[in-house]
Order: C-alpha cells, then structure tokens, then sequence
C-alpha cells in the first residue's frame, strides 16, 4: 500500500497544483489523478466507513502535515478546507519541480483500478462492461496529460464486422509509432475471454480475431489485444507486474494485459481463451510506456519484440497462417496525423472503420492542444 509518507507529498503537489487551498474531496480527486501505480487494489479497499483506504489515510497523513507546520489547521483554514502555509507553499513547489511526467503512473493506475473495480463488481453483480472500462481508461489518459494526449472519438462503426477499435500513433520528435489496440474484458464469473467471438453475419470471416487481424495487415499497421481481468496467468508470463521507477510489484496489473492479435487468433483456434492462458501470453500494458532510459517510441518496440519471439518459437516452422512474419509498430501515419502533430489539422477524419484514434506526443515540446471530442 501506498505508505503515510508519500501521501503527504501528493497532498502538497495537489495543493500546489490548485493555488494552494481547495477543499478535501477536491484534493483527494487531484490526488487520485496524480498517484498513478503507486494505488494498489488494496488502497482502492473499502474502510469501514465505506471510503478508499488511501482517502482515509491520507487525512492521517493532514494532520501530520498540520503538526509540521506545512499546512493550516482547520482553525485557521475553516471545515473541510485544506491550505498550504507560506513553508508548505515552498515545499510543493520543490515537490513539483521533481515530477516525473512519465505516462506509466496513469498506465499502472488504469490497470489497477480495473483489477479492483472487477473483484467489487464481482461481489455485487456490477463488473463494469469492456466499453465502460475503455472510456474509463481513455478519459483518464487525456485528463492527466492534457499537454500529451490527445483522444478523438469517431462515429460508431461495425466492430463485430472488422474486429477495429482504437489506433495509437506516439510522436517523438519527428519520429512516428503506431498500432491498433482491440479490448476484451475476461468474464469475472468464469474467466473466460471471447476471444473467438464469431464476426457479423456477412462478414468474410468466421472470427472477429480474423478480420482484425487481416484489417491490420492490409493497412500496414499492428494489432494488439488489451485484456480487463482480475485473473492471475498460469505461469509467470513474458515479463510479469514487477516493480518499476513508477510503482512497486503488483499482481493487479495485470488489470490491463497486451498481447499481439496473431497470438489472440491463434489460441482463439486452439479453443485456449481462459483468462490465465491468455494472460500468459501478454504483459502488463504499462511495459509499453515505461522505459526510462530511451524513447518512448525505443520502448514500444521492444514490447512488441519480446511479444513476438515466443509466439514464433510456438508456432515453429510448420505454422501455414498467412501471417507468420509479424508486423512491427508502424513508423508512417495518416498524412492528417502528421498534420495534426504538426499543428495543421485540429479535427482528424475517419479511417479503416476504426472507433477513434489515441495520439500521445512524448516530444519534449509537448502537444499544443488537448480538447478531447
């Protein structure tokens, strides 16, 4: 769990980030944004009294931040209100000015939230549906790197038909990186992932998997599935929830799990759809942002390699299926996305019946707008 003394940092940055007085629900919402991986399904538990175990520790973690003077008592600053002092002013600033703007805390946040957001629905028959989690997820990325992200919905296509849902293009100076991303969520009763979900009637598939991943060679551009679970994989996986610069080790990450389309189609054909054999053949999505020592754009493509050589060395030399040479992330977007990064397209047009496009400049210049459609 996230511990007493980091909550009193992000209590600060909070306070700093809202002109240094807001009232405690307002605080604890900056928070939550902020905080990334390092909230645990366990912080996420309920109390007693009903609320977010971090919620009510980090008012613990107030009052000692009162006692040293960093913040105002509710004396001085009134119920409900929590205000830095002219100290606690300086101390958010220099917390501030050490942030990491990595996109992986929200990456790891996502993930858990879902894995927790699962075992409750569970227990009360509310599990949250796979579009509920993919706006969920979305909305946060766009919200908490307003300067990065940028999300446009398109209109409602025939996914069943195309097996399409979201294409990501990444921008890293004047370098380009991009590939599809098809949700599923895991059934929370049997943990089962629809992988094999039949495509719609006239389609020239028998599997959605199938046109999604004919959709994506024919426009030159990767496919990945992202699975929403609770679940656990039989066996450790490519590369597991291990700790990294942004949060600690976490089983719950494998709330949001990636692996390659070609590895959906083929345990969708080997009738292989539990949730532990899935997840085994995927990793936690945050391995896609996090790389801490080379580009952002460095770092998707080793996912996509390390996703790759096993599932080659599975299908060994006898495989037949007309994709056996994977495709790597993409490098040529859509004219209308370079236009865009480049500041001459403010709305982009739909393509290959797609449901909307994610882009994220990890530039140093960062993107110029972010109002989400």
């Amino acid at each position: 769990m996230i511990t007493q003394d980091e909550l009193s940092d992000w209590i600060l940055i909070a306070l700093g980030e809202l002109d240094g007085s807001a009232r405690r629900d307002r605080v604890l919402r900056v928070m939550e944004g902020s905080l990334g991986g390092r909230l645990t399904a366990d912080d996420h538990a309920p109390r007693t009294n009903g609320e977010a175990a971090w919620r009510n520790n980090a008012s613990f973690a107030r009052k000692e931040l009162v006692a040293e003077k960093l913040l105002l008592s509710t004396a001085q600053a009134g119920h409900g209100m929590w205000t830095l002092t002219p100290r606690g002013a300086r101390r958010s600033r220099a917390l501030r000015s050490r942030q990491d703007a990595s996109l992986c805390p929200a990456f790891r946040s996502i993930a858990a939230r879902v894995a927790w957001s699962t075992t409750a629905g569970r227990s009360v028959g509310l599990v949250p549906v796979e579009p509920t989690f993919t706006d969920n997820a979305l909305l946060k990325l766009a919200t908490q790197h307003r300067d990065r992200v940028k999300i446009q919905r398109f209109t409602a296509h025939e996914e069943a038909q195309n097996g399409a849902d979201w294409e990501w293009w990444i921008r890293d100076h004047h370098r380009y990186t991009g590939f599809r991303i098809q949700a599923k969520r895991a059934n929370p009763r049997t943990g089962r992932v629809a992988l094999d979900q039949p495509a719609a009637g006239g389609a020239p598939f028998d599997k959605q998997v199938e046109a999604f991943v004919n959709r994506c060679r024919a426009d030159g551009v990767p496919g990945l599935y992202c699975v929403y679970s609770d679940w656990q994989p039989r066996s450790a996986g490519i590369s597991g929830p291990g700790p990294c610069p942004h949060g600690p080790a976490d089983a719950a990450q494998w709330g949001c799990t990636v692996l390659l389309a070609e590895t959906a189609h083929r345990l969708a054909t080997w009738k292989r759809c539990d949730a532990e054999t899935v997840l085994a053949a995927g990793m936690p999505w945050y391995h896609l942002v996090c790389d801490p020592s080379e580009s952002l754009i460095v770092g998707v493509h080793r996912v996509f390699k390390r996703l790759m050589e096993p599932e080659i060395a599975i299908r060994g030399d006898n495989d037949q299926a007309p994709w056996r040479d994977f495709l790597p992330p993409a490098t040529q977007p859509p004219s209308q996305v370079t236009a865009f990064f480049e500041q001459g397209a403010q709305v982009l047009e739909p393509w290959s019946d797609i449901a909307g496009v994610v882009l994220i400049n990890a530039s140093s210049a960062g993107a110029s707008s972010i109002t989400d459609s």
